[in-house]
């Protein structure tokens, strides 16, 4: 129940959501991905250290490392040569992670991200030259088990949401927190410095790598 409502009420913040990302049409150089993935590890990044520090996953028998994000997005932006991550903007405005309906929120939207991720690799390989094992480890996220990831973590999902209170409190989490991340990558991008085009290849071509980058212009 709590599945089909949570695809319901997020549908429309979802689509927005998708629509300013345009990860199709908009992600056309390594400019263009490097500041993408800037954008997502400074939310993800905060959120998934708020959610470390809160809650004692293990006292619920869930796995919260083997789902984190953020050392995946790490890695591909050290592929990509941006060196100094620290310099990269971090969201300081995210919606409250304090109960574990807050938390199961925050991870139903980047769990259900998961599913689609393999889809925008694929694009991203042929656009780009990106490969799970070089610059998108992100969008391979759990790879060949990602459908695996997902049942497992909708049935802990449905185990805490047993109560029609806590159903709605996720909910209300999950809205929040696609609501934040529209805003968050709506802001002023990411640049990078020196900025080098890329054009997108043929079809018959790859994208050569561009040189690593020190400098961070923010």
């Amino acid at each position: 129940m709590i599945l089909t409502r949570l695809k319901q009420k997020t549908l429309l913040h979802h689509e927005r959501l998708e629509k300013r990302l345009d990860l199709f049409h908009g992600v056309r150089t390594y400019d263009d991905y490097r500041r993408l993935l800037g954008k997502f590890l400074g939310f993800y990044e905060p959120a998934e250290e708020a959610l470390e520090a809160t809650f004692n996953w293990s006292a619920i028998n869930f796995d919260f490392r083997s789902r984190k994000k953020t050392p995946l997005l790490m890695r591909d932006l050290h592929s990509l040569g941006i060196e100094d991550t620290l310099l990269l903007p971090r969201c300081k405005t995210l919606p409250a992670l304090d109960t574990l309906a807050q938390a199961f929120g925050c991870l139903y939207v980047f769990e259900s991200a998961t599913l689609g991720w393999g889809i925008v690799l694929k694009h991203l390989s042929r656009t780009l030259g990106v490969t799970r094992d070089d610059g998108g480890s992100f969008f391979n996220s759990y790879g060949d088990r990602v459908v695996a990831m997902w049942h497992d973590f909708a049935q802990q999902l449905r185990s805490y949401s047993s109560r029609p209170d806590l159903e709605e409190a996720v909910i209300i989490a999950a809205v929040n927190i696609l609501i934040n991340l529209d805003q968050w990558m709506a802001g002023s991008p990411t640049a990078v410095a020196p900025a080098e085009q890329v054009e997108a290849p043929r079809a018959d071509e790859r994208v050569a790598r561009p040189p690593r980058q020190d400098v961070l212009r923010l």
